[in-house]
């Protein structure tokens, strides 16, 4: 396991050794012992290519979509050397007011895990939620 995501910033050329937490359409987050980034695949992501768990080492450059820190995977090399159980931290819990204020924010972050209710839409390509509270986000 690295210790280099927690600090992470845009244009970082890192060294990543960590576990893969959590899997979507896109890509992949990868943890260490310092935080949480996502590995932006884009369409096509196979998301059988990897699992809850699995050791994975790369190098990347960091990268930033929406102040969401991340890394461009689509030409990354990713080895997979093992896997262990992953037991997912206490979820911070965000209310409307919350995400009101994260909206505001004006530098890059790492991914967080979080606990939102509300309610989901689907169009096309694009998943939103509505969430009692917010006004703005």
């Amino acid at each position: 396991m690295s210790s280099v995501l927690g600090s992470a910033k845009v244009g970082d050329q890192l060294e990543v050794g960590g576990i893969v937490t959590g899997i979507s359409t896109r890509g992949f987050v990868v943890t260490d012992n310092t935080g949480s980034l996502l590995v932006y695949v884009a369409n096509g992501f196979d998301t059988t290519a990897y699992a809850i768990g699995d050791k994975v080492t790369f190098t990347a450059e960091v990268s930033e979509y929406g102040f969401g820190l991340q890394f461009i995977g689509t030409d990354l090399a990713v080895t997979k050397w093992g896997n262990e159980a992953y037991t997912y931290p206490a979820a911070t819990v965000l209310d409307g007011a919350a995400l009101d204020v994260i909206a505001t924010r004006s530098a890059s972050e790492n991914a967080q895990y979080v606990n939102v209710k509300g309610i989901v839409a689907v169009n096309g390509n694009y998943i939103n939620m509505t969430v009692d509270g917010a006004a703005n986000s």
